[in-house]
């Protein structure tokens, strides 16, 4: 979502105070067709660390973050949609501070709680989010490729 980097970076700046910034999210965020904000959220939103669907009686909460979001939107909440799909999509843009608060009341009546990321379990953030989530009070299950010695398997197709 611009609007959402535009405030993180406009954040940045009008702090009193200067810590670092890092963003460790590829540009095809900003680019992707389904990344598309309104000039009202530029000029009068704020940066949001948690983005959620607004599907709130669902069963399973599916939290994730950076671009995988985009083909879960897809796959979910397109036309058509998945049929079985009871679930709402939580996107974390933020995670270092961990938003706890927004993410407990994201998972509030959920029953199963589902961590997607196209990383294998032992890269991304799967490990980091499963120790706030837990100490929440929610197993966190994993979605994803098992754990890998590399980052790619080294085929395209494969990797697909």
């Amino acid at each position: 979502m611009p609007a959402n980097y535009f405030h993180l970076l406009r954040r940045q700046m009008l702090r009193n105070f200067r810590k670092p910034l890092v963003i460790a999210a590829p540009k095809i965020g900003l680019k992707h067709p389904m990344a598309v904000s309104s000039i009202a959220e530029l000029t009068s939103g704020v940066f949001q660390p948690v983005l959620a669907s607004s599907n709130d009686d669902a069963d399973t909460v599916v939290l994730c973050s950076g671009k995988i979001a985009f083909d879960l939107e897809k796959v979910f909440f397109s036309e058509g949609g998945h049929p079985n799909a009871n679930v709402k999509l939580v996107r974390l843009e933020e995670l270092a501070p961990f938003p706890t608060a927004q993410v407990q009341q994201q998972l509030a009546s959920a029953s199963k709680v589902v961590w997607a990321q196209e990383e294998s379990s032992n890269q991304g953030a799967f490990q980091f989010a499963k120790l706030h989530v837990n100490a929440m009070g929610h197993e966190l299950h994993f979605i994803g490729r098992p754990s890998l010695h590399s980052f790619t398997v080294g085929s395209s197709e494969l990797h697909k």
